[in-house]
């Protein structure tokens, strides 16, 4: 459980504390461990209220740690106050797995972000779409030669292969 460790602190300050936790509606939640054992873990959960996720409810979890990898729950990557951390290239996340990747989407898309690399792939979100309420599923395209800077030759591209049967079709006729 090294991933877990609580220092008994109540608050955000903890980092340490700071976790995500998987849930039947809305994928993964964060929250922050109330108290945990080999087995299973308290954690008070936010639930969403709104679309966006701004507005959410806090609700007190217990959740089986067999159900997570290494029988330990993800940790957030957040600042001391307890805030997300946001980055534009995902491989400055301190803690890198699934759910710290669609949050770190999320909290771009939501102000207006688009793009984010992750080394040397580009993850483009639709800026066009609503919300991001719901994350069971995404897709990443390896862009080898593709920079930030080329984003308008990605879209034009991407508009003009739509029809292709090649996801990567982008990526081939860029390189």
């Amino acid at each position: 459980m090294a991933n877990t460790a609580t220092d008994g602190s109540e608050g955000a300050s903890s980092t340490s504390n700071n976790v995500y936790v998987t849930h039947d509606e809305y994928g993964w939640v964060p929250g922050r461990i109330l108290s945990s054992t080999d087995k299973h873990a308290v954690v008070l959960a936010k639930l969403p209220l709104d679309k966006d996720g701004e507005e959410h409810v806090e609700q007190e979890l217990t959740v089986q740690l067999k159900n997570y990898d290494n029988n330990a729950l993800p940790l957030q990557n957040v600042d001391t106050q307890g805030n997300l951390i946001e980055v534009k290239d995902m491989v400055d996340l301190s803690f890198l797995h699934e759910a710290a990747i669609l949050y770190n989407l999320k909290h771009r898309h939501q102000h207006s972000i688009p793009y984010t690399r992750t080394g040397d792939i580009v993850i483009a979100v639709n800026p066009y779409q609503a919300s991001l309420h719901s994350f069971h599923t995404y897709f990443t395209c390896k862009l080898t030669t593709c920079l930030l800077t080329n984003v308008r030759t990605l879209s034009s591209s991407a508009i003009f292969l739509q029809h292709q049967k090649s996801p990567c079709a982008v990526a081939e006729r860029i390189i």
